[in-house]
């Protein structure tokens, strides 16, 4: 049965998305999904196609559909996403996860209502990614590790081992962490990082090695 999907966040990683749920629907296996269109609160896109799709209304236009209706939200800071989907109160909305056909999983994994695992990403065993979490293109995550909710891996992190992170933790593009870590929640790792201690919650560390640079109010 084809699933009416919106999705939240009319941006360029939205458009991605949209690109990604071309691609399983064009696999023609399990899943298949019409995409209505985009919602975005950004008053200036209200009315325009984005890569000729529509963008629909604001994110109250979900609460307010009548239908059942699958809502994946495509916002890259995982703070924000958190307050989008906070917003959706609609009780007939539910959230797929999105994974590219070319993922390679090694083994079992958990993944989370509303995730995204994006085209050449390979996922080891017994790893978990957290509700609401993005994997983007071409990362690897290892055996056991674990996604927090509303996490964002960005393009090219390699994540090893045991690796640990709690919510809205956002992975700058190309970072290294090696097994073990554990890295608090709210915090940012920049990009090109390699993290080799342990992150403390509410920071931004940057850096080979990673270092803290910022505390988070």
């Amino acid at each position: 049965m084809t699933k009416k999907l919106v999705i939240a966040g009319a941006g360029d990683f939205g458009r991605e998305v949209a690109a990604l749920v071309k691609r399983i629907n064009s696999r023609g296996e399990g899943q298949a999904f019409a995409l209505l269109g985009f919602v975005d609160d950004n008053d200036h896109l209200q009315g325009c196609l984005i890569d000729g799709i529509p963008v629909l209304g604001k994110v109250d236009w979900i609460n307010s559909y009548q239908d059942e209706l699958w809502v994946v939200c495509s916002i890259g800071t995982g703070s924000v996403r958190k307050k989008i989907i906070g917003k959706i109160t609609n009780p007939k909305v539910k959230f797929p996860s999105l994974v590219d056909p070319d993922v390679i999983f090694l083994g079992d994994a958990y993944l989370g209502e509303g995730s995204i695992i994006c085209a050449a990403s390979v996922i080891s065993v017994n790893v978990k990614v957290g509700r609401h979490s993005i994997v983007n293109l071409a990362c690897t995550l290892g055996h056991d590790v674990s996604i927090g909710e509303y996490c964002t891996i960005n393009p090219g992190s390699n994540l090893s081992g045991f690796v640990e992170t709690g919510e809205c933790v956002d992975i700058g593009t190309g970072t290294k962490i090696i097994q073990h870590i554990k890295i608090g929640k709210n915090s940012t790792i920049g990009a090109g990082t390699v993290v080799i201690r342990d992150i403390e919650e509410n920071v931004t560390a940057v850096g080979n090695p990673a270092r803290v640079v910022k505390y988070k109010g």
